[in-house]
């Protein structure tokens, strides 16, 4: 007797595989359901699972599990009599159909469910450790240009986080259905438990191996943390030496400014009222007092087109006002005295 197991997306070419040689029948147990029943097969599901019960061999089953009952003077005891178990599964019992029908079919596709993802697990862990090899030799390697290495670091991140997720999702999938074997094994009596175990110890020495993948991850995130701080601190140096310079180019742009002003404030003063009566200290005080006025009516006017602010503005306007009728009342009292 074989019991052969398919994924639920092949039933329609299953049923193709018996034609006429099953009927539809649904009789439900706790955990199958029959499908179709026959003189020579049985069709059932499990969960997302399609199984066939029958002597010959249907298509192209990912796991079988041969059966056959026979009387045993020695054997493993489990709850329906005795078994042994190599390549065949060999069983002395009676029939019974929610044994045959419902408890070894559960147990069989969990088994099998188990069997293929751990299988896959492994085969995917060889690619995994290449990565995280050439990720760690990646990390060895140092680099001036910290923007370009930070890209390539990020996409080695998000490519190597998509490869360990799915290694931890079909490693979480395998824990689910040695879970789900382990719980039909000791409802049958501990039936077949050494096989059980065995995937649970190749399980085991695939979290050891998915640990280190996630050391791997978490050392890129670091590196890409560190760079990404790198960036930014050379950002900032950039800024202070930018804003050093312009602070020198404006710090120069005053000084032009106010020897501008100050030498034409100067030149026109001369020519219409006679400066040459006025002391000459006060004279060059009033003729600085009116320079600064103008530079600071000057940063007031572009601080009020950035920002709105009247306050500075009209203080600048009050100060250029007393400046200016300083200049013209002082020389023509000092005329009359």
């Amino acid at each position: 007797m074989l019991y052969m197991f398919y994924n639920d997306s092949e039933l329609e070419k299953v049923l193709k595989e018996i034609g006429k040689r099953a009927k539809p029948s649904f009789k439900r147990f706790k955990y199958t359901e029959i499908l179709a029943e026959g003189t020579e097969l049985i069709l059932g599901r499990y969960k997302s699972v399609i199984f066939i019960i029958s002597e010959q061999e249907v298509g192209n089953p990912i796991e079988k599990f041969e059966i056959k009952i026979v009387h045993l003077e020695h054997g493993e005891q489990f709850s329906f009599g005795k078994y042994k178990y190599n390549q065949l599964i060999e069983i002395d019992t009676v029939f019974d159909e929610n044994l045959f029908y419902n408890l070894f079919p559960a147990f069989f596709a969990e088994l099998t469910i188990a069997k293929l993802t751990v299988r896959d697990c492994m085969q995917t862990k060889d690619y995994v450790m290449n990565k995280s090899i050439e990720i760690r030799e990646f990390l060895k390697e140092t680099t001036l240009n910290y923007e370009d290495y930070a890209a390539t670091l990020a996409q080695k991140r998000d490519s190597f986080f998509v490869t360990y997720s799915d290694f931890i999702s079909k490693a979480n999938k395998a824990e689910v259905a040695i879970s789900n074997a382990k719980f039909f094994s000791s409802k049958i009596g501990n039936f077949m438990f050494e096989e059980v175990s065995r995937l649970e110890f190749e399980l085991l020495e695939v979290k050891k191996y998915s640990e280190n993948f996630e050391k791997v991850l978490k050392e890129l995130e670091n590196r890409l943390n560190l760079v990404y701080l790198q960036i930014e601190v050379e950002r900032r140096k950039n800024e202070l030496e930018l804003n050093r310079r312009t602070s020198a180019i404006t710090a120069a742009a005053v000084v032009i400014e106010f020897v501008a002003v100050a030498y034409y404030s100067l030149k026109i003063w001369e020519s219409y009222l006679p400066v040459e009566k006025i002391p000459k200290i006060l004279s060059f005080l009033l003729l600085i007092f009116f320079t600064i006025s103008v530079i600071i009516l000057t940063e007031s006017i572009g601080n009020y087109l950035l920002e709105r602010k009247k306050g500075q503005l009209k203080v600048s306007i009050i100060l250029l006002v007393i400046s200016f009728s300083l200049m013209v009342i002082l020389p023509i009292i000092y005329t009359q005295i």
